[in-house]
């Protein structure tokens, strides 16, 4: 899609670089121009709806955003679990004017099975999207735990209709590029037998397009690294300032050990992702951060892109970031990374798994 990912709930989330600077009308009509959108799925960005207002959506609750993390990948839990988190439509009428997403979870066996289910924050009136979860090292007690992450507006849901929806119903240009500047990431640790603890705000403050987050283990596992999209100007929604955030989160308490990241002037920085491996005689996990540069940042001209990787390994209670690497990879519109031990090296090697495609 040229490089957006158009969700429910009134807002384009921040995939690339979260909105094209455009025209000045309605961002929709600048977004379906500019990175060729179906019409039918650009309206969700703003709300327009093909239906009459407040018709009902087959009585469909709508479920999006779906993320799983299992413990399956923790080689000393000897009963897999696994944590599904999405975001979940409260309220099955069409239009902003109805909406009332909240982030649910359910923790279940491979098989299905359900063990518990609910809301992540009961009674939330805000706008949450991207949930990515994964888990980390046990607690003393043997207590599984997974930590998450996702992107979630200042503005709550009735601070939405009334600030942006109560005069003409849809967002303008500039309050499209407000009401997007004031979405920050958000981490939050699940502990098996107690639930859900408080959320915590991992961004640096401002009025930054932040979203789509995604979070590994690291260190000895009981350590966190999250990476996501970030502008590095304010209000802006430039593909030239799309760049990224990586912050190394403790979680006894939840918190901001260190940060890092980066842009690049006149480059687009997209998809950010992490992935951690086992390093070492002591098997501590190092991170992969991983993303696309679009060198000229015009996305619809993907031709000149490359793929690049940075390597954060452990430093005491820190983190450092040591080698990075790049890749020429003309027209890759996604990318996925695995590192995988390589006997014949003695270390490791990154697996790159991407797809290519020209707009036309």
């Amino acid at each position: 899609m040229c490089g957006f990912e158009v969700a429910d709930f009134g807002t384009v989330t921040l995939l690339d670089v979260g909105g094209c600077e455009g025209g000045g009308d309605v961002p929709c009509e600048v977004l379906c121009d500019y990175c060729r959108l179906d019409e039918n799925s650009c309206t969700l960005a703003v709300g327009k709806k093909n239906a009459e207002k407040g018709e009902v959506k087959d009585q469909v609750v709508l479920d999006v955003d779906p993320a799983i993390t299992s413990s399956s990948v923790l080689p000393q839990l000897q009963t897999p679990i696994e944590v599904v988190v999405w975001v979940h439509d409260r309220d099955p009428r069409d239009g902003p004017e109805y909406l009332e997403p909240e982030l649910r979870y359910r923790v279940q066996r491979p098989e299905g099975i359900t063990i518990e289910e609910g809301p992540v924050r009961p009674g939330s009136r805000r706008l949450p999207a991207d949930p990515a979860v994964t888990m980390i090292a046990s607690t003393e007690e043997g207590h599984r735990r997974a930590v998450l992450t996702w992107a979630e507006n200042l503005y709550s849901i009735d601070e939405f209709r009334e600030e942006f929806l109560a005069d003409d119903g849809e967002l303008s240009d500039g309050e499209f590029r407000l009401f997007q500047g004031g979405q920050d990431i958000y981490a939050a640790v699940w502990e098996e037998g107690v639930g859900w603890s408080d959320s915590y705000n991992i961004s640096q403050g401002g009025w930054y397009a932040e979203g789509k987050p995604s979070v590994a283990p690291f260190g000895d596992g009981s350590k966190a690294v999250a990476v996501w999209s970030r502008s590095s100007e304010e209000r802006s929604l430039h593909p030239s300032t799309a760049g990224f955030s990586v912050a190394l989160l403790s979680l006894d308490p939840l918190g901001v050990v260190r940060r890092s990241g980066g842009w690049a002037r006149h480059k687009a920085w997209l998809q950010p992702k992490v992935v951690s491996f086992p390093e070492g005689p002591e098997g501590l996990l190092s991170a992969c951060v991983y993303w696309i540069e679009d060198t000229d940042a015009d996305l619809a001209t993907p031709g000149d892109r490359r793929i690049f990787l940075r390597l954060y390994r452990p430093d005491g209670d820190s983190m450092t970031w040591t080698d990075w690497t790049a890749l020429e990879a003309p027209g890759v519109q996604s990318v996925a990374v695995a590192v995988v031990p390589d006997e014949t090296a003695g270390g490791f090697r990154g697996e790159v798994f991407a797809s290519h495609k020209f707009c036309e």
